[in-house]
C-alpha cells in the first residue's frame, strides 16, 4: 500500500505540473493575439498619420483668378502623374485646362526705363563729382556712426500720394521668387527728391502707379525710433544700380 500510495502521489503532483504548463501557455498565446493586435491597430495609426508619398511628376502653377477669371497672377495649382515620363502628358492637360478656362499667363513686369544722357540730375551729380556712396560715407562721417545695412532689390512699386508725395516700394527676392511678397523697405519723397536720389532712372518712372523690375542696392540704417510692433524703422541712406 506504501508504494502504491506513493505512485498516486506522484501521478498527482504530474497532472497538477501538466495543468500549470498548459494554463501558462494559455497566457502566453493570449499575450502573443494582444501583441499582435496592438501592432495592427499601431500601424493603421501610423499609415493615417502619415501621407502617401509624393507622385512620380508634379507640375505647380502660381496664380490667382481676378474678377473676370481671366488673368493669373498668383496662389498654386498642383497636377500629379504616377511616372515622370507623363511630364508631357501633365503639361498638355494644363494647356488644355487655361485654354477652356480661358485663363491667361500675367506679363512679366516691365523693367523700368533708363535715364537719358541728358538728365539734368545725372549731369550735377557729375560736375558736383557727388555719388550716393560719397553721401553715406559723409552720414556716418559723424559722432553718432551706425552700421550701413543693404537690401538687393529686384522689384520695385510706385505709388502716388496725395499732396505731391510718391511712395516708393522696394522688394528682394530672399524668401520668395520671383520677389518678396512683401516690400522690405519704402520711402515716401517728392519728385525732385526722387530723381536726385535715383538720377539713373528716368523721371517718368514716378509719374503713375506702376511696377517694375529692377536691379537695385539699398543701403539703410536702423533707426532709433520703433514701428508699432517694437521694430526700429530702417532710414535709407543711399540706392544705387547694382
Amino acid at each position: 500500500m506504501t508504494a502504491l500510495t506513493e505512485l498516486q502521489g506522484q501521478l498527482e503532483k504530474v497532472e497538477l505540473e501538466r495543468d500549470a504548463a498548459r494554463h501558462q501557455e494559455q497566457e502566453v498565446k493570449a499575450e502573443l493575439v494582444a501583441f499582435q493586435q496592438a501592432a495592427i491597430e499601431r500601424e493603421a495609426a501610423l499609415k493615417a498619420a502619415c501621407p502617401p508619398p509624393e507622385s512620380g511628376c508634379s507640375v505647380n502653377v502660381s496664380f490667382t483668378v481676378n474678377d473676370d477669371g481671366t488673368i493669373l497672377t498668383g496662389g498654386q495649382l498642383t497636377l500629379r502623374a504616377d511616372k515622370y515620363e507623363q511630364a508631357l502628358d501633365v503639361l498638355a492637360y494644363l494647356s488644355h485646362l487655361m485654354a477652356e478656362r480661358k485663363w491667361k499667363v500675367s506679363p512679366a513686369p516691365k523693367p523700368a526705363p533708363a535715364a537719358k544722357e541728358n538728365n539734368k540730375a545725372v549731369a550735377i551729380l557729375k560736375e558736383a563729382g557727388a555719388t550716393p556712396q560719397v553721401i553715406a560715407a559723409v552720414t556716418q562721417a559723424t559722432a553718432h556712426v551706425k552700421p550701413v545695412l543693404e537690401i538687393h532689390a529686384v522689384y520695385m512699386t510706385i505709388e502716388p500720394k496725395a499732396g505731391g508725395k510718391i511712395n516708393v516700394n522696394f522688394f528682394g527676392n530672399d524668401r520668395k521668387q520671383p520677389h518678396n511678397q512683401f516690400a522690405d523697405i519704402y520711402y515716401t519723397r517728392t519728385l525732385d527728391q526722387l530723381k536726385k536720389d535715383m538720377p539713373f532712372l528716368a523721371p517718368e518712372t514716378y509719374e503713375n502707379a506702376d511696377e517694375f523690375t529692377v536691379d537695385l542696392v539699398v543701403g539703410y540704417t536702423l533707426s532709433d525710433k520703433p514701428n508699432t510692433k517694437g521694430n526700429p524703422y530702417k532710414d535709407i541712406q543711399y540706392i544705387k544700380s547694382a
